[in-house]
């Protein structure tokens, strides 16, 4: 029998509130694609990882084989962000990654090509940021990181209040994500990305483009990440690859 930790417990009893939610109009999306599919798509992805973790990593919402295997960034997303974390000498297994909805949003439409249904990944409207807002509040209260990465516009808007920056603009600096605690509000430190999937669209890997952007943003979230950890934890600075030169587009 598997023994978890009081913190792995916090986290399992906060998912399992949320189990079978049907608060807005992705959980009944969610559960009608579960119908069609006979339980193959339509599950709620909660998040994953170390649950003592120094970062957070959120994003928008579940892709097509997140709603398969109940994983968060399992599909070209994930591959894309596992990509960033291995240029900077960072594991998965350092995370926690989750998304500032639970279940896929998505929308019915035509390809124009073929002339037959599809379904298109599109991002959460208020309403379903809205319900979705206490599960990762909570969860990333219970797990207390020193920094976030803030992956895409929504998740930016969402988590630091930025609605109407350009990603461009505000990509790799520095913001601030403040949510309920038990007592007082917490303040957490919070660094915007590019989400994966804006990058899978994009064929932009020119200098200064945001490929090249989105990897001075993780040099940079990394170096600060280790910088905290040096102030709260003692733990010394480790050379990963690259210098302070390289946290600058120019470098």
């Amino acid at each position: 029998m598997t023994k978890y930790s009081d913190k792995e417990n916090a986290v399992l009893s906060i998912f399992s509130k949320w189990k079978g939610c049907k608060k807005c109009d992705l959980g009944k999306l969610r559960e009608k694609k579960r119908e069609d599919t006979g339980g193959i798509g339509g599950k709620i992805v909660f998040g994953d990882g170390d649950v003592n973790a120094d970062l957070v990593v959120i994003g928008i919402g579940p892709g097509e084989t997140e709603d398969v295997d109940g994983m968060p960034f399992v599909g070209e997303s994930g591959k894309i962000l596992d990509d960033y974390l291995d240029l900077v000498s960072l594991s998965r297994e350092e995370l926690f990654v989750m998304n500032i909805v639970a279940c896929r949003p998505f929308s019915n439409s035509i390809d124009f090509r073929t002339k037959k249904p599809r379904e298109e990944n599109r991002d959460p409207t208020p309403k379903e940021r809205e319900t979705c807002r206490p599960l990762w509040q909570e969860v990333l209260y219970t797990i207390d990181p020193l920094l976030v990465v803030a992956m895409g516009k929504p998740v930016v808007s969402e988590v630091a209040g930025k609605g109407t920056a350009a990603m461009r603009e505000v990509q790799g600096s520095v913001m601030t994500c403040t949510i309920p605690g038990k007592a007082v509000p917490v303040t957490y430190p919070v660094i915007p990305m590019y989400h994966p999937a804006f990058l899978s669209r994009s064929g932009d890997h020119y200098d200064g483009g945001p490929w090249h952007q989105a990897k001075v943003g993780w040099r940079r979230a990394v170096y600060f990440l280790d910088q905290l950890r040096n102030i709260y934890h003692g733990t010394p600075m480790p050379d990963r690859g690259f210098k302070e030169k390289d946290l600058f587009l120019g470098g």
